[in-house]
This record gives structure tokens, sequence and C-alpha cells, in this order.
């Protein structure tokens, strides 16, 4: 795992032809808001999301669309 250390308001651009962009948008506590820039076809999901059936379901519904 890559990890690094960004102020509020700093980027890290992820890939070059599909790049995604992260900003950190707001830094209070032990909370962070980020900011995710990418394709469309670019899926993103918060990892609680992801576990479990309730995902496949829901990736079902987004592929339909």
């Amino acid at each position: 795992m890559l990890v690094l250390t960004r102020k509020s308001e700093e980027k890290i651009t992820i890939g070059r032809e599909k790049k995604i962009v992260i900003t950190v948008l707001k830094i209070q506590g032990d909370k962070v808001s980020i900011g995710i820039e990418a394709d469309k076809e670019t899926p993103i999901f918060r990892n609680e999301l992801i576990e479990g059936e309730s995902f496949e379901i829901e990736q079902v519904k987004m592929e339909v669309r």
C-alpha cells in the first residue's frame, strides 16, 4: 500500500489516460472530506456498501441505467 500525506486542498492523481483525481476538501477532527473526479464509466463505491448481497443488487441496478 502506498501511503501519502496531503493537506487540505491538495490532490492526488491516479493514472494518465483515464485519470482519477482525489482532492482533500476538508479535515475536521478525525474526519476527512474528499472529492473524487473520474470518468462516468469508472464506478466509485464506499467499502461498506460493497460488502454483502446488497452490493450485488445495486451493481445490477447501476448497469441497467
